[in-house]
């Protein structure tokens, strides 16, 4: 239900009014992200967490996702996700089946890094267009196809694909000519291009 149908504080700003939604002042937090009065946050300022950036639309700084204290197998929170500002981290995830959550998910300002996990699919990011810095895709142990990037049209700078041991290596080359970064590759840290993929030892049958 809305929030409109009492009288509310949704701005957090000590006044409680039927129509109070004035989520324009950054420096208020929690309900004042809500920008639509429905409970939920829209537009989340600054980096969140798995715990604090639920259900938000846009994250203007980073998103780390990272080991709980429980298992975390999946990613639903995210659905609403269009817009993450800053980086989008998963790193050392081997509860989680894949990544689902961000189906929905469209641009990433800064970089995406998937890596030190179990996920043997990198599927869930079919709505993801730009990534405007760099993708990181390294030491997951268990990932054998990254097929799940079926809209990403560009990388902005580099393209890291490396220490996937069962990931062909022909099919990380593939995917890095495919997002316009396999002009210049490197098979190492020694000699400067705009992808680096080496040390994926999967079988290519």
């Amino acid at each position: 239900p809305s929030l409109r149908e009492e009288e509310t504080d949704a701005d957090c700003d000590g006044v409680q009014t039927i129509d109070d939604c004035d989520d324009g002042d950054p420096s208020m937090l929690g309900p004042a992200e809500d920008g639509t009065c429905d409970g939920l946050p829209g537009m989340c300022v600054g980096d969140r967490t798995y715990e604090t950036g639920l259900h938000c639309t846009t994250i203007t700084g980073d998103l780390i996702v990272s080991p709980l204290p429980g298992p975390l197998t999946d990613l639903d929170g995210f659905s609403d996700l269009t817009a993450i500002g800053g980086k989008l981290q998963i790193r050392g995830m081997c509860s989680l089946e894949d990544v689902s959550g961000f189906a929905n998910l469209e641009t990433i300002g800064d970089r995406l890094e998937i890596d030190y996990g179990c996920l043997t699919d990198i599927s869930g990011f079919d709505s993801l267009r730009s990534i405007g810095e760099s993708l990181f895709i390294n030491y997951n142990g268990y990932l054998t196809s990254i097929s799940g990037f079926r809209s990403l049209e560009n990388v902005g700078m580099t393209v890291y694909i490396h220490g996937n041991s069962r990931l062909c290596e022909a099919t990380a080359y593939a995917f890095a000519e495919r997002v316009g970064k396999g002009l210049t590759p490197c098979s190492d840290f020694s000699c400067r291009g705009d992808s680096y993929i080496f040390d994926n030892t999967g079988s290519c049958d």
